[in-house]
């Protein structure tokens, strides 16, 4: 039975603090960096491929020649229309995050409106054994709604992994809107068969069967555990299936048009997601020590809900798997399909880790009903000390790299980033403040107004988190950009280029350097087969230092035009030959 909860526990959490906290979450992070190493780099590396090239680039995706069968096209489909429509104003690095800032709000959407749907059930209104006191179902269902995109918002390991350029972005989004395709079907079946057929073949096409396969899972758990749901199965399940399949059978159609290339494609690609399958006992202790952080306040919460949102079926007969109710069983199958995920992949990536979310949130989202007083306080507390210490050190270290005082303080940022010159923005400035100040009410309001409304302990969380984000991206963005970007090995390469070169052959090249140097320096990149990468009389090696010292080149002679590395990282380094021509 769940508990007594009044109308003013039940008030929704106010519009402007909502759509502010979603604006500081998607925007900071996005604007005014470069490409960073690793998953973001490459991810744009696809888009710009795509903007750039043949309709193969489109049906293969590929970094400027390198074929990339891990990624499906979907996501890097929306970059490169985004680079091509919005790249001539916005320039091709701010365009090709527009389908990020799209897949974050379109997840933070489904989460909402699936929330809302389950909290305003019969099922799942709160207990009142006075009658009058308790409050309608649709202002319980936007309370528990707004609690759970709050929570989504204060998760620690998505808040890095929501501002990258990769597919795990689109995918979480695709896992979102599948689970509020489950909950529309308990009302409108046609339409969550429609919703859950498009999520089932988005989510397939953007991150492969790792993400697809799951999500088809927890559906088929959702109509086990859910008897109201199974009454809707027929429609639901005729719907998505006529929907699905020819969604899904497009790609591999036109890349099986192609020809050999194009079908050779097609089966690296479904290798790949085969191979990623596989039990692991060491990726299972990796994954669950970096849940612990990534997933939290979401998780206890959510454990918290399991222990004791124990609701009777409607007819009375108990708490079996067949008598769930929906706001119980429809985000517990999703979390029930994704740990299996988690548990069946060799490597113990945290990007299986983020289809957790959307159900945890949602279980914790209905967990806090249940908190003891202590409990919220804990939290509260938890938010306050960590995230004003973030923020109490984030002032201090700046200070220190603008003014040079304390001396160790600045010395420590100039040996973290050696070559980074700290510049004053007073813009910068302004908004860091703006944010501190906000921090600092939310704080203020939190303690001294004690609200009595059931998001109040999970506000400080998500704010705290949203704002430091905010912070972190406005004061030490400069910092964080000189850290990962590649744009100053590939200016220095372009000025060490002979005009007329023909191609560059590349060797131990990583895909992230790949596409910043031929984004940048405009580099004209050999191409893959081994003929025409012998033609090419231009030489970029990669290595680190211990590799530099033994080094060797190929039979042919060699010119050394240019050796250098990125400022901050004394390990990696980049050398430039040239063919010496034979008399």
């Amino acid at each position: 039975m769940a508990p007594l909860i009044t109308s003013p526990a039940a008030r929704k959490l106010p519009r402007l603090l909502l759509f502010g906290l979603l604006l500081l979450y998607i925007l900071p992070g996005l604007l005014g960096r470069d490409p960073w190493r690793t998953d973001d780099a490459t991810g744009f590396g696809l888009m710009w491929t795509m903007a750039q090239g043949t309709l193969s680039d489109w049906l293969m995706p590929n970094v400027v020649g390198i074929p990339l069968p891990s990624e499906g096209p979907l996501f890097f489909w929306l970059g490169g229309l985004s680079i091509k429509l919005f790249g001539p104003v916005l320039g091709a690095v701010v365009a090709s995050r527009i389908p990020t800032a799209l897949a974050v709000y379109a997840l933070c959407w489904a989460l909402w409106y699936a929330a809302f749907a389950l909290a305003r059930r019969p099922e799942a209104q709160p207990h009142d054994p006075i009658g009058g006191a308790s409050p309608e179902a649709v202002a319980y269902g936007r309370m528990v709604a707004d609690a759970a995109m709050l929570i989504l918002l204060a998760t620690l390991g998505l808040v890095g992994r929501l501002h990258e350029t990769t597919a795990e972005v689109g995918a979480i989004a695709w896992v979102a809107l599948g689970l509020y395709s489950l909950a529309t079907t308990l009302r409108r079946p046609l339409k969550g068969g429609a919703l859950f057929g498009l999520s089932l073949a988005g989510a397939l096409l953007t991150r492969g069967v790792v993400v697809a396969l799951p999500l088809f899972f927890a559906a088929l758990l959702a109509f086990t555990l859910c008897r109201p749901l199974r009454f809707n199965l027929k429609p639901f399940a005729s719907l998505a299936v006529s929907l699905t399949v020819p969604l899904l059978m497009i790609w591999p159609l036109l890349l099986w048009q192609n020809g050999t290339a194009g079908q050779a494609y097609l089966q690296q690609w479904w290798d790949w997601n085969l191979d990623q399958f596989g039990l692991n006992p060491a990726a299972w202790r990796s994954m669950g020590r970096t849940v612990l952080w990534f997933a939290w306040p979401a998780w206890p919460i959510a454990l918290w809900a399991l222990w004791t949102l124990r609701i009777p079926a409607p007819n009375g007969r108990g708490t079996g798997l067949s008598g769930y109710s929906p706001q119980f069983a429809l985000p517990l199958s999703l979390t029930i399909a994704f740990v299996l995920l988690a548990l069946g992949m060799r490597e113990g990536s945290d990007s299986y880790l983020m289809p957790l979310l959307p159900g945890l949130a949602i279980l914790a989202a209905f967990g806090l009903t249940r908190l003891k007083r202590g409990a919220i306080n804990a939290i509260d507390w938890f938010a306050v000390m960590v995230f004003s210490t973030l923020c109490i050190a984030a002032w201090f270290y700046w200070i220190a790299a603008i003014s040079g005082y304390p001396a160790r303080a600045a010395a420590r940022i100039a040996t973290l980033a050696p070559g980074f010159k700290p510049v004053l923005v007073w813009t910068e400035l302004l908004l860091a403040l703006s944010i501190t100040i906000a921090w600092g009410w939310l704080i203020h309001w939190r303690i001294s107004r004690r609200p009595k409304v059931l998001w109040r302990s999970v506000v400080l969380s998500s704010g705290g988190l949203v704002l430091a984000w905010a912070l972190l991206t406005t004061l030490w963005l400069p910092w964080l950009n000189h850290t990962r970007t590649y744009r100053d090995v590939a200016q220095q390469i372009r000025a060490a280029l002979p005009a007329d070169y023909r191609c560059v052959e590349t060797r131990h090249l990583g895909l992230a350097q790949r596409a910043t140097l031929a984004f940048y320096a405009n580099l004209r990149f050999a191409q893959t087969d081994t003929e025409k990468q012998q033609s090419c009389d231009i030489l970029l090696l990669q290595d680190s230092v211990a590799d530099l010292r033994d080094a060797r080149l190929p039979d042919e002679r060699w010119h050394l035009l240019w050796q250098g590395r990125r400022a901050a990282n004394r390990d990696e380094r980049f050398r430039l030959y040239e063919r010496e021509i034979s008399p």
